[in-house]
């Protein structure tokens, strides 16, 4: 059966979970942060359409336990996650509705949106942050909370010293490889010890994202 990121995060409502959510559909990723079933904290690829992008069906999903809430200390309002799959659907709908009615010729009408205003505001939602890699071939970048042998520091407690590297191995084409990091490297919601990555692909150290570019 065909789902989309609004069934999990109907599931995690009803669950009350605390749960690290990542999903990838049609180019567009991001992570989601939940506590208690509420959504608290989001980072995607790029800043518009994300209420679209989570009634589409068939998405690349990885859900994982909530290990921090570092980054969710200053967040102090929540999105309920019940009512953010009704107003997604119910803009779906909407959307549906105005194609069906654009194509027989009639007249579109305009509609208000409902979309919770903190769901973009900056304490809530971010874009993940470019990871520049224009290092030679083969030459490594460390990421770590170390600003001595760090190419890349980062002011995370869940960062290690030197919590991993990328390697460049062609124009769109990356290794990551983690450092025997404490909290471990997540590339696109995974948790690894190597991969292979491209540019696009979301890094995740500690409470922090990057996208490679």
């Amino acid at each position: 059966m065909a789902y989309s990121t609004i069934d999990i995060l109907q599931s995690l409502a009803h669950a009350r979970a605390d749960s690290h959510l990542y999903f990838a559909v049609s180019g567009f990723k991001a992570e989601l942060w939940i506590q208690k079933g509420q959504l608290r904290r989001i980072v995607a690829s790029e800043s518009s359409a994300l209420m679209e992008y989570l009634t589409l069906t068939l998405p690349t999903i990885v859900l994982q336990p909530l290990y921090s809430e570092t980054f969710l200390e200053h967040t102090k309002e929540t999105v309920d996650l019940n009512e953010l799959a009704l107003l997604a659907a119910q803009q779906a709908d909407a959307k549906a509705e105005d194609v069906a009615t654009a194509k027989i010729g009639g007249t579109k009408k305009k509609r208000a949106t409902m979309t919770p205003k903190i769901l973009y505001s900056e304490v809530f939602f971010s874009v993940a942050i470019p990871l520049i890699c224009n290092q030679t071939p083969n030459e490594r970048l460390i990421i770590g909370r170390d600003v001595r042998n760090c190419a890349i520091a980062v002011d995370d407690t869940r960062v290690s010293r030197e919590h991993c590297c990328v390697v460049r191995k062609d124009e769109n084409k990356y290794r990551v490889i983690d450092l025997n990091s404490t909290n471990g490297t997540y590339v696109n919601g995974c948790r690894m010890t190597m991969a292979e990555a491209q540019a696009g692909d979301f890094l995740r150290v500690g409470d922090h994202v990057f996208a490679l570019s």
